[in-house]
């Protein structure tokens, strides 16, 4: 597109000079007129310079368009693999919260069995005091 307007920009120029010069030429005495076509040979030798050079800037900002899409399209792709890898990254800290909460549970439980083991081998060493007293109690009333 700005080639495009680039190029209607020296198209109008041309068409400038080529107006100007018809107009200098009608209205230019007989030895003057002499000195227009050279006039229009140099206007159109410099036009025709500039229309390279315009060709050059143009092809220059061409390559730096594919240079920048290429830069656009190198971002996107690396936006996607950030974009990819926070969510690999979110996944694995739900996972690991999650491992961590079955961690904690596992051991609040194994706690609380602790803490059963402990009641129940209390209970057991009192029965087997009341066991071993009992047994003592009959042992003396066999006695006497």
């Amino acid at each position: 597109k700005s080639m495009d307007n680039f190029r209607l920009a020296l198209d109008v120029t041309r068409n400038s000079i080529a107006t100007n010069l018809a107009h200098s030429i009608s209205v230019a005495g007989d030895g003057e007129q002499l000195q227009a076509p050279m006039l229009y040979e140099e206007l159109e030798a410099k036009y025709k310079e500039a229309l390279t050079q315009a060709g050059v800037y143009l092809k220059h900002i061409e390559d730096k368009n594919g240079e920048n899409r290429e830069l656009a399209s190198k971002i996107e792709e690396l936006r996607e693999r950030v974009i990819d890898f926070e969510r690999l990254l979110d996944e694995e800290r739900k996972q690991h919260s999650e491992t961590t909460e079955k961690y904690e549970d596992l051991e609040l439980r194994q706690q609380g069995e602790t803490r059963r083991i402990k009641e129940l081998t209390e209970k057991l060493d009192l029965s087997m005091n009341q066991l071993e007293e009992e047994r003592e109690g009959r042992k003396r009333d066999q006695e006497r």
